[in-house]
């Protein structure tokens, strides 16, 4: 079972969301078919529709995620790479005021914009990207 859960950091989540999903009814009835305690006074098993309440999914609490948030992009040549130093300015296309990407491991799920708390810099997220609409960026 160890050998399942090596690779989590290349797993798709969308893949598992919609096996998760399409296997909806058998996941349930499985969870409820799980062997119960053999002490008479705990509960019965929980109907199918509560079953997915009771999950224990704190497992995934602890999986790493990688957040990248994109401030801009620029493309140069090589011979204006070359030339770049120290106190050079890089100009990005993205504009002031424009909603900055937000990907976890990869993927776009928000966009947000930048501020500073205690002198550091943080993204206030202002828009969830829908599953369906990252299903469509796919």
């Amino acid at each position: 079972m160890a050998s399942d859960f090596e690779n989590l950091d290349d797993l798709d989540w969308a893949d598992v969301e919609g096996e998760l999903e399409a296997n909806r009814d058998a996941i349930l009835a499985e969870a409820q078919n799980m062997e119960a305690p053999s002490d008479s006074d705990s509960p019965a098993p929980a109907s199918p529709g509560n079953v997915a309440s009771e999950l224990d999914i704190d497992f995934l609490l602890d999986v790493q995620l990688n957040i990248q948030v994109e401030v801009g992009r620029s493309q140069i040549r090589i011979e204006d790479l070359l030339e770049l130093d120290q106190g050079s300015i890089v100009e990005l296309q993205s504009a002031i005021g424009e909603p900055l990407d937000i990907r976890v491991n990869e993927k776009l799920v928000a966009r947000g914009e930048i501020v500073v708390i205690n002198d550091k810099f943080a993204v206030r997220i202002t828009d969830i990207i829908s599953p369906d609409d990252r299903f469509a960026a796919l």
